[in-house]
């Protein structure tokens, strides 16, 4: 299996097209993986479904990127986790080239099911926002609160920040990872950013950067000049 992460829907970017036409042609079919957990009543699951349907906003948005590598409508599938079960999946994924994992869900208690599902797959993941932190086995969350939450666990050995900012309580979370991890971060600019893993190798797209222990003096200079700002 190999991996684009990216904090963008917008995967028609210039820094994304040179690395996705290759996997993405009229040919390509695509499952957009849609993950919302917190959809659990009914009205919840015809909600989210609507909200995705043919020639809503969110579908187009999604869509019409992958129609630029020339990707047909019809070989576009939407599925929700509470669509069927979590078990048929591992057969689902196999019909497709390409699985997008999309949305702002989190995984809490499927992890472990998703994992099994995408074990042996050996077409494309691509992770969106969300859809990228999963894909590590321990992900965590630098914005507000510092917190950590168990993965899929696709990918490990790095932090993940999809979207970096230059604010008092982001800066000081990162700080805390890099203080009590020998693991370095990759982190994604607001402007877009993105990884590329295949056969072990990684790159960075767009306005992505790491960030590990030597940086941390940057980092702090960076926090004291927030703080006498703030």
């Amino acid at each position: 299996m190999e991996h684009v992460l990216c904090n963008t829907h917008k995967l028609n970017e210039a820094w994304l097209v040179s690395y996705l036409d290759e996997y993405l042609n009229k040919n390509t079919i695509v499952l957009y993986l849609i993950l919302d957990t917190s959809s659990s009543y009914s009205e919840e699951m015809l909600a989210l479904e609507e909200k995705y349907s043919e020639s809503k906003r969110e579908y187009e948005a999604l869509v019409m990127p992958l129609e630029n590598y020339g990707v047909k409508r019809t070989n576009i599938k939407f599925f929700f986790l509470h669509e069927t079960s979590l078990e048929s999946l591992k057969d689902l994924i196999k019909e497709y080239d390409v699985v997008i994992a999309y949305g702002s869900g989190d995984v809490f208690m499927i992890e472990d099911v998703l994992y099994e599902a995408f074990r042996d797959y050996e077409g494309l993941y691509i992770g969106i926002n969300e859809g990228a932190l999963v894909s590590l086995d321990i992900y965590h969350t630098f914005e507000d609160e510092y917190e950590s939450f168990d993965g899929i666990g696709l990918l490990s050995g790095f932090a993940l920040d999809i979207l970096y900012k230059e604010r008092e309580n982001h800066i000081a979370n990162l700080i805390r990872f890099l203080e009590e991890s020998d693991q370095s971060i990759v982190a994604f600019s607001d402007s877009g950013g993105g990884l590329m893993i295949s056969e072990g190798s990684m790159e960075l797209l767009g306005d992505a950067f790491i960030l590990n222990g030597d940086n941390l003096d940057e980092l702090y200079n960076a926090l004291e000049t927030l703080r006498i700002w703030s």
